[in-house]
């Protein structure tokens, strides 16, 4: 009688664990190549390989090319060695996969709960998932990956970017 009962929870909760795992396992998302800036480093822009993230990034770091301002790229695997304290704005761009955001992305944001400088892109199918902000301590971006609007997601990007480097 007790096997009866704890089987099917058994069974649900295996069923849930393969469904919010599964999707991250079967379509792995390469890093970016890391570019290093020349000068010293203030904003930190971290994400997997796609040619929306790549467009996205590239439009970022050209905008700030004729200034001060440095940027350092990097794939999500590297933020592991990366403090935010280092810089004065951090990007990190992510693909929401089974309603989560990427792994990489949600260890980042426990290690560093009070950073205050992260901004989150997450790209999903419809583009209008956000991550739950459960402490508000950063900003949260949401898009499809349409090419068409690489432009304007990186200018909310380069908007959020400017509050904190002011």
């Amino acid at each position: 009688m007790r096997m009866q009962k704890v089987l099917p929870i058994l069974l649900l909760a295996l069923f849930q664990f393969a469904c919010s795992s599964m999707p991250r396992l079967i379509w792995r998302e390469n890093d970016v190549l890391p570019v290093r800036p020349e000068s010293a480093a203030t904003i930190l822009i971290a994400s997997r390989q796609s040619a929306f993230k790549a467009a996205v990034i590239e439009t970022v770091a050209v905008n700030y090319q004729t200034t001060n301002i440095a940027v350092k790229i990097v794939g999500l695997e590297a933020l592991e060695s990366e403090n935010p304290a280092d810089y004065q704005a951090v990007v990190l761009i992510n693909t929401c996969m089974a309603w989560k955001m990427d792994p990489a992305v949600e260890f980042f944001l426990k290690q560093y709960p009070a950073a205050g400088n992260i901004i989150i892109l997450t790209t999903s199918g419809d583009g209008d998932w956000l991550p739950k902000n459960r402490n508000g301590q950063y900003d949260a971006i949401s898009a499809a990956s349409e090419m068409a609007d690489v432009e304007k997601t990186a200018a909310k990007i380069i908007q959020k970017i400017d509050v904190k480097i002011k």
